[in-house]
């Protein structure tokens, strides 16, 4: 396998098994139970800007990236 290939395959295996454990925690935790309806629409707009924020940074590191090669 090809270094890029390998890495892409590598980091799609993380992106899945972060999400399964996600799944897992949240299936067996009473995780956001306690919250109000206003909580949780605070805690989906708190998560909303992370993820934003976490796809800027990669998008930034691919340019780096693609800039030194």
């Amino acid at each position: 396998m090809s270094g890029g290939l390998f890495t892409w395959v590598a980091e799609q295996v993380k992106a899945c098994s972060d999400f399964l454990v996600l799944l897992l925690i949240r299936g067996t935790s009473r995780f956001e139970s306690e919250l109000t309806e206003e909580g949780r629409q605070e805690q989906r707009m708190w998560r909303d800007r992370r993820m934003r924020s976490l796809r800027g940074l990669a998008l930034r590191a691919k340019r780096r990236q693609q800039k030194g090669s």
